[in-house]
């Protein structure tokens, strides 16, 4: 091989890597060269990987990528080392991203269980205002994602949810999504009865599991979903709806084994009924919590024509049978 090649590439070498005071001066022929030309592809490479990633001219590592160079192909040894350097830095930084985001999602859910007989109220991390009713179960995150807002609810709640327009809040049910921005809405949504979303304010979008738009919701409105997951809506008073978060149940020709269910969550009893025909029965009142359970059924059972029998069991729910009144 000509020996003046080897030459000009340590001159040119010199001319990129020495120090300025002692880099030899490059003649107009030598700059017009493929390997000068190369050379200068390859320093300003490094100068651009440099400045993006903050990194000194002095680090280690470009220490270690220059002693490499002379001795071999320079623009084919500095493209090899960048492309190393730009992909690992690129996947430290994806990692770095999206790494904390799994990890919150897997890990830091929390699961609040209500039990019969009593009620709770708290504070969701974006600010919304939560009420649960008894037997109720709700999931949320630690921290929402950074395009909406996710919980999943088994049982009843009053929401009053922190408006953000950007990030909409999704209530999770075994039967729908409910859709809100912020507003203040009742969801009832035990397992086995129908599912009853009112909205007291604001704006509501129903959804399907499948994510498919079912309706829209205005304010004194009620959507129910029955348990042949026929969907329906129809005005209703807010009232009858919200007011179990003060001690009161409205019921509204309700059937008898629905307002037991209520009593079973609200007392912490089974109640069971020995007709069939009584079930089906339709009953209107209110129900004031504080009120023993007895003394609610004693006007249960002078309004209704029913007989009812208390069984005191230690250690679990008390059991409550109910019969119709015999004839004479």
């Amino acid at each position: 091989m000509d020996k003046n090649v080897h030459t000009d590439e340590d001159q040119i070498v010199s001319h990129f890597h020495d120090r300025i005071n002692t880099a030899p001066e490059i003649s107009s022929l030598l700059k017009d060269t493929k390997a000068f030309k190369d050379t200068q592809r390859i320093v300003g490479v490094k100068s651009l990987v440099t400045s993006l990633f903050r990194l000194n001219s002095e680090d280690q590592v470009w220490h270690r990528i220059d002693s490499r160079i002379r001795p071999q192909s320079l623009f084919q040894t500095w493209a090899k080392y960048a492309a190393i350097i730009l992909l690992s830095m690129m996947i430290g930084s994806l990692m770095a991203y999206f790494l904390p985001m799994a990890l919150s999602n897997q890990q830091l859910a929390s699961t609040l269980t209500v039990p019969k007989g009593q009620m709770a109220q708290l504070e969701l991390p974006d600010g919304t205002q939560v009420w649960l009713n008894s037997e109720t179960t709700l999931t949320y995150p630690a921290a929402f994602s950074r395009k909406s807002r996710d919980i999943e609810l088994v049982g009843e709640a009053y929401l009053n949810v922190k408006t953000d327009v950007n990030k909409p809040f999704n209530i999770n049910t075994k039967k729908s999504i409910v859709r809100v921005t912020g507003t203040s809405l009742n969801i009832r949504a035990y397992e086995g009865e129908s599912e009853i979303t009112t909205l007291v304010e604001g704006k509501v979008a129903l959804f399907s599991k499948e994510n498919e738009l079912l309706l829209n919701l205005s304010p004194g409105q009620s959507a129910v979903f029955d348990q042949d997951n026929e969907l329906d809506a129809y005005p209703v008073d807010t009232k009858q709806f919200t007011m179990w978060r003060d001690g009161r149940l409205h019921v509204d020709q309700v059937s008898l084994i629905d307002l037991c269910n209520m009593l079973e969550r609200w007392y912490n009893v089974t109640i069971v009924i020995e007709n069939e025909e009584l079930k089906s029965r339709k009953i209107s009142g209110t129900v004031l919590k504080y009120k023993p359970v007895d003394q609610i059924l004693d006007i249960l059972t002078i309004r209704e024509n029913i007989d009812f029998d208390i069984e005191l069991v230690p250690n679990a729910s008390n059991r409550i049978t109910l019969r119709k009144k015999p004839t004479h």
